[in-house]
């Protein structure tokens, strides 16, 4: 996978950089696209839906509350950037890692 530029710390916790796709068949981390973890969500784009699937996804997978995950911009884009409390990095990179199965 080599360095994760799709995540970075920050004060209080971490920034991932997040590819969208959503209306999949399956929801989950799938994989790495370009400089951004791949998350894709069932839902559609529409009324924030797959916003806050995702949001789901990336609380789910480090064990977080969704309140801790937060949408910092890319909200109607495909690419977007979204704040993590009480992580580190490191730790968004090895769940990203074990989700892969990597």
């Amino acid at each position: 996978m080599g360095a994760a530029d799709w995540v970075h710390d920050t004060p209080g916790g971490a920034e991932l950089a997040v590819h969208a796709q959503p209306g999949a068949r399956r929801a989950g981390v799938v994989g790495i696209h370009g400089e951004a973890v791949k998350v894709a969500v069932r839902e559609k784009a529409a009324d924030g839906a797959a916003n806050r699937a995702i949001r789901a996804e990336i609380a789910g997978l480090l064990g977080l509350p969704v309140s801790a995950v937060e949408i910092v911009s890319g909200h109607t884009a495909r690419r977007k950037r979204i704040r993590i409390d009480g992580v580190t990095a490191d730790l968004v990179r090895r769940a990203v890692a074990d989700a892969l199965g990597a």
